[in-house]
């Protein structure tokens, strides 16, 4: 677990988190900024930045999962996800995307 610093900008919420040269065996300052915003169409924006002090990867993403019930109304098992499109990016063993764009359709990625 590590805590990130946060504030309210307007409507955002923004949050940092500066992690160490060398933590976790990574070259350089890392500085990774996220916000979230709710649009006027009722949709979760999440923006990611980050600024280092070395060349180093970054590769930023969510794992936040919601309950669109609201709280202690069930289980996500009863939601419906839609995902608008035809190709995915497999990974390696190392779970690195390829490059390649693969068709989805009839695979566990056609939702």
């Amino acid at each position: 677990f590590r805590s990130w610093s946060g504030k309210i900008e307007g409507d955002k919420l923004v949050l940092q988190h500066v992690s160490a040269d060398g933590e976790e065996g990574y070259p350089g300052e890392l500085t990774s900024i996220v916000t979230y915003a709710v649009t006027d169409d009722n949709e979760l924006s999440i923006h990611y930045g980050a600024v280092t002090t070395k060349a180093t990867p970054v590769s930023l993403t969510n794992h936040a999962y919601f309950n669109l019930a609201g709280h202690g109304a069930g289980t996500l098992a009863d939601h419906l996800l839609t995902l608008p499109a035809e190709t995915f990016l497999p990974c390696d063993d190392a779970v690195v995307p390829t490059g390649e764009l693969r068709n989805e359709a009839g695979t566990a990625w056609d939702l």
